[in-house]
């Protein structure tokens, strides 16, 4: 057991968990980003993985670094992501430079 920070992760993991496998599956890059869109969607299986297992600590990490991994994709223009994904990514909220 990890103590009193359990029961947060817990919560996090079964609130968006789903959603970033969810994200993974359906978001399209371009060219220059497929490798790191893969890296992301296996970082989202070894998040449920591990949350599988109960190692929260480890899920929570690899659900992190995928849900990043396509933020930063979107955000430079290298991957597309529908539109009921935009309230948990930040680059729809970042401004370019032209």
């Amino acid at each position: 057991m990890i103590g009193i920070f359990g029961d947060e992760l817990r919560v996090h993991l079964d609130k968006y968990l789903n959603r970033i496998l969810e994200l993974v599956r359906c978001a399209k890059a371009e060219p220059g980003g497929r490798g790191v869109l893969e890296m992301a969607r296996r970082y989202a299986e070894d998040a449920a993985y591990f949350r599988s297992r109960g190692m929260l600590v480890e899920a929570f990490e690899a659900m992190t670094i995928a849900w990043a991994y396509v933020d930063a994709l979107a955000s430079l223009g290298l991957a597309r992501v529908p539109e009921e994904f935009q309230d948990i990514l930040a680059a729809g909220k970042v401004k370019r430079r032209s």
